[in-house]
C-alpha cells in the first residue's frame, strides 16, 4: 500500500503570534523535527504543504535530495486547514493512503507512523488513528476510499466528522507515545515537549542597570537566568549591575548572587554571567526566552528564531517582526508598557529628570583617552569637585549631589561617552538598590514572558486568541 504523508504546515500561527513552523526546538525549526520523523518512518514519500510565508519557511529547512519530499504551496491557506488537505491530496495522485500529519506536532515518533501503516495493512478499515491513554491523536491514516470526503471538507473543520460518521471503519491503535496529543500552541508547549519542565531559562544579552533589574525580578520569580556580557562591560551604576561579576568574579544585587562562569552551565541559586558578546553560546544554552537588554538603540543581530519568546528593551526593535515583544524604556506614562506590535518611543538622547536635573547630571568624557577615577560611587560631591581624569583632562562634577554611577577605572573611553552620573537628590538616594525605572521595565518583561510563553496573545482589537484547531 503506497502511503504518502501530508505534512500540513501552511498556517500563520495566529494564536502563537508568529510562524510556529520556525520556532526553535533544540536549535532546529520545529517543522524540521516533524519532517525528519516522518522521513524516518515507512511512508513512501512526504508532501509538505506550505502557505503563509512559504519561501521564508522553506529557506530554514533542510530537505533531502531526491523526490521523497515534494512541496505543495497552498494559495488559499487563509481559508483554513481543509484547503491544505485538498492541496496535499492533489500533489499525491499515486497515493493509496495518506497519513495526515500536522506541522505543530513535532513529537510523533516514527514508530507510531510505522504501527499505523502496519495495522492498516492487516484490516479493511479505511481510517486508522493512534490512541494514547484513551485519547485519540495524530497523525491519522486515510485510505483512498475516504479521499473524496477529505476533499469535501471546508474551512477549519477537521476530519473528526468523518471518523464519527462510520466508527466501524475506524481502527483505533493504542500507542505508548504522548507526542500524538502534544500540539504546540504556545512556546511553553514546545519547551515541555523538549523535556524541559518548569519555568524556562532566560538569557539576557547585557547586564547593565536595566538588564539587572530584569534579571533580578525574573530570578526571584523562579526563572533560571543567564547573562551574556562584554569582556569589559561599560556600565555606570556598577553597584546594581550583575555585569560587575565580569570584573569581580561574583557580586550580589539586593541579595541575589551572580557568578562569572566560563562555560554554559547551571548555576544553582545564582545568576550565571558569561563573557559572550556575540552570543555564540546561545544555541547550547537553549533559552526559552531571550531578552536583548543591551540598550544599543538599534537591533544589531537579535532575531525571533533565536528563542521561543524574544523580547527587546527600548528603541531599535519592532514587535511582531524581529522580536515578539518590545518593552518601553522611556520615562513617562508608558514606562514598562509591553508592545506586541510596533516599536518603542524613539530615543531622545536626553536623560530623564531626577531632582530637577536632566542632561546636566550626566558626566561625559571631554576627550578620548584612558579614564582614571578619583572618587567612589556613593560619595557626596560638590559642583566643580574632581571625579577623575581622562588622560590629562580633568573630569569635574557638574553639580552638587551624590555620585550614583561611575565607569570602571582604567577603561579607554571615547570623547563624549557617558562616564559618571551625579544625582542632585544627594543623601536621599540609595545607590545600592535597583532604580524605579529598572523595576518598571522588569515588570514589563515578566508580563511579556507570561503572555508569550504561557498565555494567549491579545490582538489589536482587544480580543483574545486561544483554543486549538483539531483534525
Amino acid at each position: 500500500m503506497k502511503t504518502v504523508a501530508l505534512l500540513l504546515a501552511a498556517g500563520a500561527g495566529r494564536r502563537m503570534g508568529r510562524l510556529k513552523q520556525l520556532l526553535p526546538m533544540r536549535g532546529t525549526p520545529m517543522l524540521q523535527h516533524a519532517l525528519d520523523r516522518l522521513l524516518a518512518s515507512r511512508v513512501d514519500s512526504v508532501v509538505l504543504v506550505l502557505g503563509c510565508e512559504a519561501e521564508r519557511v522553506l529557506a530554514q529547512l533542510r530537505l533531502p535530495e531526491g523526490d521523497r519530499v515534494r512541496l505543495a504551496r497552498n494559495p488559499d491557506w487563509q481559508t483554513g486547514m481543509a484547503s491544505s488537505l485538498a492541496c496535499g491530496l492533489e500533489a499525491a495522485p499515486e497515493a493509496e493512503a495518506v497519513l495526515v500529519a500536522l506541522g505543530d506536532l513535532p513529537g510523533v515518533p516514527p514508530q507510531v507512523v510505522d504501527r499505523l501503516i502496519e495495522e492498516a495493512g492487516k484490516t479493511g478499515c479505511t481510517v486508522v488513528a493512534p490512541v494514547f491513554e484513551g485519547r485519540r491523536g495524530h497523525p491519522v491514516l486515510f485510505r483512498r476510499a475516504r479521499f473524496d470526503q477529505l476533499r469535501a471538507l471546508e474551512g477549519d473543520s477537521g476530519a473528526a466528522g468523518i471518523l464519527q460518521a462510520d466508527p466501524r471503519q475506524v481502527l483505533l491503535v493504542p500507542v505508548d507515545s504522548p507526542g500524538i496529543l502534544r500540539d504546540v500552541d504556545r512556546p511553553g508547549d514546545l519547551m515541555r515537549l523538549s523535556g524541559r519542565e518548569g519555568l524556562p531559562r532566560v538569557v539576557l544579552r547585557g547586564g547593565g542597570d536595566l538588564a539587572s533589574g530584569v534579571a533580578h525580578r525574573l530570578f526571584v520569580s523562579g526563572f533560571p537566568v543567564v547573562i551574556l556580557e562584554l569582556p569589559q562591560p561599560r556600565m555606570i551604576r556598577r553597584t546594581v549591575c550583575f555585569a560587575e561579576a565580569v570584573y569581580q568574579g561574583q557580586v550580589q544585587v539586593e541579595g541575589v548572587p551572580a557568578r562569572l562562569v566560563e562555560e554554559p552551565q547551571a548555576c544553582p541559586g545564582e545568576i550565571a554571567v558569561l563573557v559572550d558578546p556575540e552570543a555564540l553560546f546561545l544555541e547550547r544554552l537553549e533559552p526559552g526566552v531571550l531578552v536583548d537588554a543591551r540598550m544599543l538603540k538599534l537591533n544589531r543581530d537579535t532575531r525571533r528564531q533565536q528563542a521561543p519568546v524574544v523580547v527587546g528593551l527600548g528603541p531599535g526593535f519592532v514587535a511582531g517582526a524581529d522580536v515578539d515583544f518590545v518593552v518601553e524604556t522611556q520615562r513617562g506614562h508608558d514606562l514598562g508598557r509591553v508592545l506586541a506590535t510596533g516599536a518603542a518611543l524613539p530615543d531622545t538622547g536626553i536623560p530623564g529628570v531626577l531632582g530637577g536635573e536632566g542632561a546636566r547630571r550626566v558626566v561625559r568624557s571631554p576627550v578620548a583617552g584612558l579614564f582614571r577615577v578619583e572618587r567612589e560611587i556613593g560619595s557626596l560631591v560638590t559642583r566643580g569637585e574632581r571625579l577623575g581624569r581622562v588622560g590629562s583632562s580633568p573630569v569635574d562634577s557638574p553639580l552638587d549631589g551624590l555620585l550614583r554611577g561611575l565607569l570602571h577605572d582604567g577603561l579607554e573611553v571615547r570623547s563624549g561617552e557617558k562616564i559618571a552620573d551625579v544625582d542632585p537628590r544627594g543623601e536621599k538616594v540609595d545607590f545600592r538598590t535597583l532604580s524605579d525605572k529598572s523595576r518598571a521595565v522588569a515588570g514589563g518583561v515578566l508580563e511579556a514572558i507570561m503572555r508569550g510563553y504561557f498565555g494567549s496573545r491579545t490582538v489589536l482589537d482587544g480580543s483574545m486568541v486561544s483554543g486549538s484547531e483539531v483534525l
